[in-house]
């Protein structure tokens, strides 16, 4: 038996993706600009949807391990979590699991926007946002009325796009909602194989075989999945498809493939 020696520069090579291989052997062998840009456009599309990957699987296990936060701070009518004890409370975790958060605000005429952005280290990020106008309870200033809503919005979101939980949520069903996100969540888990098959169809406009993995799923399954992105991050949840691909599953090229499968199964 031979022995080969593998050499580090041969180790590099092998760790790298299809799609960087594939960008390298393109240039290497002298390809036209226009040719480079569509290797570098599959390679980013690969990219994206590795992070992507990285971010749900992330995001899972966030969200497997994320405490109920206890409320200890007094409102006008009952107690709530503070954003900065919930924050401390997870932020080891959220290290733990590559996450990192912020917040973008705007303001126009009266209503004052607040967008929590999620981003995994892998460079993927999602995000929510939610408005209000401003707090003009009791007798605070403009940019005390301001500053109250910019707090109420941003502990809102970040609990929205994190997916957590208080034992507050101003008392409105927050158990029920954690269980219907969860129990959502755990059905995308689980059929996570045909979700990446019915994705990668639609990507690639190989809508047939996309349709064949959606058909081959139970009423109760496709039910699970089908959700809106703005749908699934109001819950905290991943959203199974993008706003494109759904947006692709509504149009007549679906339609016509799926009356072909239902045409080719019954023949």
């Amino acid at each position: 038996m031979t022995n080969k020696i593998v050499t580090n520069e041969q180790i590099a090579i092998t760790s790298q993706p299809a799609s960087l291989i594939m960008l390298q052997s393109a240039i290497e062998k002298g390809m036209s600009p226009e040719q480079l840009l569509q290797y570098y456009e599959i390679h980013e599309k690969f990219e994206a949807k590795e992070a992507k990957k990285q971010f749900v699987s992330s995001m899972a296990k966030f969200r497997a391990e994320c405490p109920i936060i206890n409320r200890t701070k007094q409102g006008h009518n009952s107690k709530y979590a503070g954003l900065a004890e919930s924050i401390e409370k997870v932020k080891g975790l959220m290290s733990y699991c590559g996450l990192s958060h912020s917040w973008r605000t705007n303001q126009k005429d009266s209503e004052i926007y607040v967008t929590c952005v999620l981003t995994h280290i892998g460079g993927h990020s999602e995000s929510t946002t939610l408005s209000a106008p401003k707090d003009e309870s009791g007798k605070k200033s403009t940019i005390q009325a301001i500053a109250s809503t910019v707090a109420y919005l941003e502990r809102y979101t970040f609990y929205a796009i994190t997916g957590m939980t208080s034992a507050e949520m101003d008392d409105d069903g927050a158990y029920e909602l954690k269980s219907k996100a969860e129990s959502m969540q755990k059905s995308i888990i689980n059929l996570q194989p045909s979700i990446s098959v019915i994705c990668n169809g639609i990507d690639s406009m190989e809508l047939d075989k996309a349709v064949e993995a959606k058909m081959e799923l139970t009423n109760e399954e496709i039910a699970s999945i089908n959700i809106s992105p703005t749908k699934a991050r109001e819950i905290g949840i991943e959203p199974p498809f993008t706003t494109e691909q759904i947006s692709v599953m509504k149009s007549e090229k679906w339609s016509t493939e799926v009356r072909k499968y239902y045409a080719d199964k019954n023949s």
